[in-house]
């Protein structure tokens, strides 16, 4: 435990260093290329700030992967090394694609076509869906192919999940360093070490740049950051699955990931029925990626109206649905799974709920 913690660290650090020292220049980048967030009536910043901090995460990630390499962490891949370059190369299209929207702006459907292209790319490597297994019952076995389309669904749903989150400062990085926390001790319980080393990078780099995108903010992740970040922890959720043999230890990469994805899930279902005369299936699938104020710490902040205590609660519950998913993990405990997931659905609902009752007084 002691050298699994100092192989975290360092890789973790570097990450962090990186990534600290890379927003400089990349806010410098942000304000040159005219990359700037300006503010409005759906966003909570008072002045114009560089959304082009995906350039220092990204940075991040590379340097802890690079650690991660020169620490022998990847030389007991038990896949193909081609499956990593894959993995790398999906991340940079939607790294890439996210920069180009900071900078210049890209339809929902461009974007969308790119993360699916993405994702994709890694199942091709691959990773599938090819059974569920509920808290209780037999597996759901899904076959090869419907396991790759419900692969490609789960990545591209993370993706925009952790995007989603990107609603106030500090909220998406914070909540990817928890998550990446609790899949890293996942990883390291299951003795994978190249998916520990990767959880480790992303944890660095998001708490590298923290400082800067803590409120107020003085750059932003931009969907460079957020997209990439997402697409990574989709990866690893997918991948440390299925290196798991217990049937409650699938479930946890779920459950740590379990309060953006269920807060992704109401935020699509609502915008989608939304009821507009005339609006076609097209329309509404549109609407589905269209940002407005409807996620959970929107709601949050219209009951509490203090940004950092939101933030600070959001992360007191993502950190408490990681504790438990690993709790159940470790006692293979499929009651507390079940509970954990149904807890995460009730208080996303509540916080949703409060924060409707309190705009209609």
């Amino acid at each position: 435990m002691p050298q699994t913690l100092l192989l975290f660290g360092s890789v973790m650090i570097a990450a962090g260093v990186v990534s600290a020292a890379v927003v400089p220049l990349a806010a410098r980048l942000g304000w040159r290329w005219q990359g700037v967030d300006y503010p409005d009536h759906r966003k909570h910043h008072d002045g114009p700030v560089p959304r082009t901090g995906g350039l220092a995460i990204a940075a991040g990630i590379l340097a802890g992967l690079l650690m991660a390499s020169g620490l022998g962490l990847f030389s007991a891949v038990e896949s193909n090394p081609w499956n990593g370059v894959m993995v790398f190369a999906a991340t940079a299209l939607v790294f890439a694609v996210g920069l180009l929207d900071d900078l210049h702006g890209c339809s929902v459907g461009q974007k969308l076509i790119v993360q699916i292209v993405a994702a994709v790319m890694v199942v091709a490597t691959g990773p599938s869906v090819a059974f569920v297994v509920p808290p209780f019952g037999d597996p759901i076995d899904f076959g090869r192919v419907m396991g790759s389309v419900v692969a490609v669904i789960w990545l591209v749903g993370i993706t925009n999940a952790i995007n989603f989150m990107d609603g106030l400062d500090g909220l998406a990085g914070g909540l990817a360093a928890i998550i990446a926390v609790s899949l890293g001790v996942f990883a390291a319980i299951q003795g994978v070490p190249s998916l520990f080393a990767v959880a480790a990078a992303v944890c660095g780099a998001c708490v590298g740049f923290l400082p800067f995108n803590w409120r107020p903010a003085r750059i932003f992740l931009g969907d460079s950051g957020s997209l990439t970040i997402g697409f990574v922890l989709g990866c690893l959720s997918l991948t440390a699955s299925l290196k798991s043999t217990a049937m409650v230890a699938i479930l946890v990469p779920l459950l740590a990931l379990g309060v953006p994805a269920v807060d992704a899930l109401f935020v699509v279902l609502t915008r989608f029925a939304e009821k507009v005369p005339g609006r076609r299936i097209r329309q509404r699938i549109a609407r589905v990626f269209q940002a407005d104020r409807l996620h959970v710490h929107h709601h949050g902040l219209t009951v509490v109206r203090h940004h950092k205590v939101v933030v600070l609660l959001l992360y007191a519950i993502v950190a408490c649905s990681c504790l438990f998913a690993l709790g159940a993990a470790a006692r293979s405990n499929p009651t507390l799974a079940a509970a954990t997931l149904i807890v995460e659905i009730i208080v996303v609902a509540v916080i949703r709920l409060a924060g409707i009752r309190t705009l209609r007084r």
